[in-house]
């Protein structure tokens, strides 16, 4: 994995490294699923059917796994979701879910590049 792609796209590659106790094969595996997870797709349709506790349920979940993945700018995002979902603000989430979008597509697009899975 090119180290220096994933850091552009946000991503704490040496925070994870370390936190996967420098085993890159298993950092690796987790990347490929987070590739599969549809958290940030459930979260969008919570969002739209302005179910809050479900929008809550999906970006908590999501940012607890981009977290353990170091996934950092995402990671970031997700917490100006989560906290307006915290206290059932459907609004201000909603607002926030274009800046999580976006860190999700370059985070999706470096990830699929560096663990070679095809869009």
């Amino acid at each position: 994995m090119d180290r220096e792609k994933l850091i552009e796209a946000g991503i704490d590659y040496d925070a994870a490294l370390k936190r996967f106790v420098g085993r890159e094969d298993l950092y690796q595996k987790y990347l490929i699923q987070f590739l599969a997870d549809d958290k940030f797709e459930k979260l969008k349709t919570a969002i739209i059917k302005r179910d809050a506790k479900e929008a809550f349920k999906q970006a908590h979940a999501l940012k607890g796994v981009t977290g353990t993945l170091s996934i950092s700018r995402l990671f970031t995002a997700l917490e100006e979701v989560v906290t307006p979902l915290r206290v059932e603000n459907i609004d201000e989430a909603e607002k926030n879910m274009e800046k999580v979008q976006k860190e999700y597509m370059y985070a999706l697009s470096a990830i699929r590049s560096e663990v070679g899975v095809p869009s």
